[in-house]
């Protein structure tokens, strides 16, 4: 089986391109918002962003999963982090609140990513963007929410969500990064999934 679609790795993977259309698709929204107005074709980009959105958080869930499973379990703090990940995937949904959904899941992330980086297995790039970039994009979603005053078409508002866009695409760059991983021929389970036989591969 060809390792960019190994079972393993799908959620990741799709994750990762998810974010990246979600994000395109909240670009298109604001470019449709001031080109012709809300109503419309802006309104249908937003709500088709809303999903992919809250789509993809959901499947960064399942990698947190995952990725615990591969390493046999990853402790009593990965699993309350991966409970406030999927929190956090789940206010996604009222996705104009960004600043209360990037915060949830940033913490979510960066406990279950602690616990991720200090077992060393992971590639240590993708596994830090895992691990911090949601936390950077609730920090700059703070920032955004006090700069502006509450003005949503300021400038420190607009930037605030520029840099969150980004935030999410080095998060989505991580989670297909993983899914490499996961799909690579190197990656074994765990012997509690081989039945005490290690040395099976991700396939």
């Amino acid at each position: 089986m060809d390792h960019d679609t190994a079972p393993a790795a799908r959620p990741a993977t799709l994750a990762g391109w998810g974010l990246g259309l979600a994000v395109a698709a909240f670009v298109a929204t604001a470019l449709a918002n001031v080109a012709w107005g809300w109503a419309g074709t802006a309104g249908a980009l937003y709500s088709v962003g809303t999903l992919i959105l809250v789509v993809s958080l959901i499947l960064l869930v399942v990698t947190q999963l995952q990725l615990s499973r591969v390493h046999g379990g990853l402790g009593k703090a990965a699993a309350i982090g991966l409970g406030i990940s999927a929190l956090g995937a789940l206010l996604s949904f009222v996705s104009w609140a960004v600043v209360l959904w990037a915060t949830v899941l940033g913490v979510g992330t960066l406990v279950f990513g602690a616990a991720l980086l200090r077992r060393g297995r992971v590639p240590r790039a993708p596994a830090r963007a895992l691990t911090f970039a949601m936390p950077a994009a609730s920090a700059l979603a703070w920032a955004g929410a006090v700069l502006s005053g509450g003005d949503d078409r300021s400038v420190a508002s607009t930037v605030a969500e520029v840099l969150v866009g980004v935030a999410l695409l080095v998060l989505a760059w991580g989670l297909v990064g993983v899914g490499r991983w996961m799909a690579s021929a190197e990656t074994e389970r765990p012997a509690a999934m081989t039945g005490g036989t290690r040395g099976t591969a991700y396939r």
